[in-house]
């Protein structure tokens, strides 16, 4: 077992000297902690070799369709959006959707999320219309699901892409 994480990541220890002491052979969580102190620190290659260490360990132990490894794909995911890789974080965020579709209700706040997160990255790639529909699909259940504040957060977006989207269509 690994020390406790506080602020640190291992209480000041580096990543490598945790990984060292605990001879490679951690949980799944421990990764997942690994992969977030990384993360914060900025370490996206770090945090992606630990979420990978994490998801091998989930689905291992649970199998494709369970919560904690759609997390981790959403993760991974949102570390690509961060280096604007928008496909590979789509792929990865896809996944993270399947997933919860598996184990979640319809308006499951988790949905809402999934789409709207998916929503984000097909507008960074350009690809509006896209982006439309996943926004839209996160509003229905968002609205659902009295998730009040990414309700209005993703009307703001739709309503900001058709804006973008008229000058567009107005010229072609």
């Amino acid at each position: 077992m690994t020390p406790g994480f506080g602020n640190e990541v291992g209480g000041g220890k580096s990543h490598l000297e945790i990984v060292r002491k605990a001879g490679g052979i951690m949980s799944s969580k421990e990764w997942l902690q690994l992969a977030k102190e990384a993360q914060k620190e900025g370490l996206l290659d770090k945090a992606l070799e630990y979420y990978g260490q994490a998801l091998q360990e989930c689905l291992g132990a649970y199998g494709e369709f369970h919560p904690e490894v759609s997390f981790i794909y959403n993760y991974i995911g949102g570390i690509y959006f961060k280096r604007t890789d928008y496909l590979q974080a789509g792929q990865y965020m896809q996944l993270a959707l399947k997933g919860f579709h598996r184990v979640c209700n319809p308006d499951h706040p988790l949905l809402a999320q999934s789409y709207n997160n998916l929503g984000l990255v097909m507008t960074a790639k350009g690809d509006y219309d896209e982006a439309i529909q996943y926004f839209e699909r996160a509003l229905q259940i968002a609205g659902r699901a009295g998730m009040e504040e990414l309700r209005a957060a993703v009307e703001k977006r739709i309503d900001s892409l058709f804006a973008r989207m008229r000058p567009q269509k107005a010229i072609a």
